[in-house]
């Protein structure tokens, strides 16, 4: 690794103001009654999916690359 890095440098300026925006929408979206509970049921079961699919194929590549660099050492 190259060292730490400061966490703030994940997202550029232009991705800080789309996720701000996309928080916005959605906090109006829960509180406003805009979107029916049918449609926010279903939003957060297609990204809870999709979030632990990706938590898996994260593990997935992690446990890879640690066996990897383990054999290196050897």
């Amino acid at each position: 690794m190259d060292g730490k890095h400061l966490s703030l440098k994940f997202f550029d300026f232009r991705s800080f103001i789309i996720m701000a925006f996309m928080m916005t929408l959605g906090i109006v979206l829960r509180t406003g009654g805009l979107a029916p509970k049918q449609f926010i049921a279903f939003f957060y079961t297609g990204l809870g999916a999709s979030l632990l699919v990706a938590g898996i194929r994260f593990g997935y590549n992690f446990v890879n690359v640690v066996k990897e660099e383990l054999e290196y050492k050897k």
